[in-house]
């Protein structure tokens, strides 16, 4: 992915929040993990904190959803 993308973080949370929406919250999390290693190479900078809130949200959500699951019936 072109630096300019990784760098703007604004438009990468709204990739990664509608790939969680859309049941892709492996996709989202894979997202992130590259947006993180390509901020850390390039600008030697960790992601926003709302970037980061965002990432803990979508694995809490995730964690839900399997204990959801394992617990229905």
């Amino acid at each position: 992915m072109p630096f300019l993308l990784d760098a703007h973080e604004a438009a990468q949370r709204g990739l990664m929040r509608l790939y969680a929406q859309t049941g892709r919250s492996d996709r989202a999390l894979a997202h992130y993990a590259h947006l993180r290693a390509a901020l850390d190479r390039e600008l030697d900078a960790a992601p926003e904190v709302t970037t980061q809130r965002l990432h803990q949200e979508i694995v809490a959500s995730r964690a839900l959803d399997r204990f959801l699951e394992v617990h229905r019936e």
